[in-house]
């Protein structure tokens, strides 16, 4: 990295967070946060935002976020709001383009019913179950299918603000 960022390269390292998604036991799925630091902290909120646009997510989250919502719409939601940020240059930091797009995986969470004995669970009915609930990325294709959809409601957040406040450009 320090070939590629130089000088800077530290700078990004002191800022660089990671969410890293698994699945417990097999069933539940968890996303832990993980700190410029090396610390660990298992995410139980609602949503979660990292990195420099952090604060900008969070405008957008506040009141969008829907906890029934699908996993593909959650994505979706999320690629509208980094495309928002990168045209309301909002943080330079933050975006992708044509050659790094963003990574989306869908991981399921396996919901068991109420005095379910995972112990007692097979390691077949186990193996079932995840073979049925996948954790999978999506395909550059996908993501692509997703970045186009949300330029569309770019667009229409786009004719909103000229229609209220006139072009800015």
């Amino acid at each position: 990295m320090a070939v590629d960022y130089g000088r800077s390269c530290e700078l990004i390292m002191c800022n660089f967070s990671i969410i890293c998604a698994s699945r417990l036991n097999g069933l539940e799925a968890s996303l832990t946060l993980f700190s410029p630091y090396g610390y660990s902290d298992r995410i139980r909120t609602k949503y979660v935002q990292i990195g420099s646009g952090a604060p900008y997510g969070e405008i957008f989250l506040r009141s969008l976020w829907n906890p029934l919502w699908t996993m593909e719409r959650t994505a979706k939601l999320g690629i509208f709001i980094i495309m928002l940020i990168m045209y309301l240059k909002l943080d330079i930091r933050v975006g992708f383009s044509d050659e790094l797009l963003p990574q989306v995986f869908y991981i399921p969470h396996i919901f068991t019913p109420d005095g379910f004995d995972r112990d007692s669970c097979t390691k077949e009915a186990t193996e079932e179950l995840q073979t049925k609930f996948q954790v999978r990325e999506l395909s550059q294709n996908e993501v692509r299918t997703f970045i186009s959809e949300a330029s569309s409601k770019k667009e229409d957040f786009r004719a909103f603000l000229e229609a209220k406040f006139g072009s800015w450009e």
